[in-house]
């Protein structure tokens, strides 16, 4: 009852709700026939998609470890299982663990329904396209830090720059800004007390 009410309130876009409702049913299942029970791993996965469905990343990729570990599954559904964990992965940009994921779901269909296969085809496609994202992640990291190295060379410079015309008179003879403003400061003090002795 508790599963069947967190669906409802999932399609109707109450998530919180349904998590919870997805957490009794879990507790009740454990408490009545164990923590390896096969419908707890077929609920833990429905809260994983649940998560994933509202952005809750993290937390779908935690309810899908589980429901790997929890489950027996055949190879089938720990493909699918495994291809969902790659889209989460995929949707939180971290394209280089949803590339490894999809590798593996690519082998278990592999093994078990050959090379011709629709849904190897399919996991073929995915992992190309996780390859293609994580060649540009890379590639827009390195220009990302080659720019915070051009930045830090040239706020370097400036500095230098800085401290050199902070002298007195560059090797032209002309007098530094700072060293002018010295000397003006100077001047100033030396004529005020020249007005009061006369």
């Amino acid at each position: 009852a508790h599963a069947n009410l967190a669906l409802f309130l999932h399609a109707n876009a109450q998530t919180d709700l349904a998590v919870a409702h997805l957490r009794r049913s879990i507790y009740l299942l454990e408490f009545c026939s164990g923590p390896h029970f096969p419908e707890i791993s077929s609920l833990y996965f429905k809260m994983g998609m649940m998560c994933q469905d509202v952005g809750q990343i993290t937390l779908a990729l935690l309810c899908h470890r589980e429901s790997l570990r929890r489950g027996e599954f055949d190879r089938n559904q720990a493909a699918n299982t495994l291809h969902q964990m790659a889209l989460a992965c995929g949707l939180a940009g971290g394209y280089r663990e949803a590339l490894a994921y999809e590798k593996k779901v690519y082998s278990l269909f592999k093994e078990a329904f050959g090379e011709e296969d629709p849904r190897v085809l399919e996991a073929s496609k995915y992992m190309a396209k996780f390859t293609e994202k994580a060649v540009e992640g890379a590639k827009g990291r390195r220009e990302v830090d080659a720019a915070a190295a051009a930045d830090a060379i040239a706020n370097e410079l400036l500095g230098e720059l800085e401290f050199k015309t902070g002298g007195e008179e560059d090797a032209s003879g002309v007098v530094a800004p700072a060293a002018a403003s010295a000397a003006t400061k100077k001047k100033g003090k030396k004529s005020k007390s020249g007005g009061k002795k006369h």
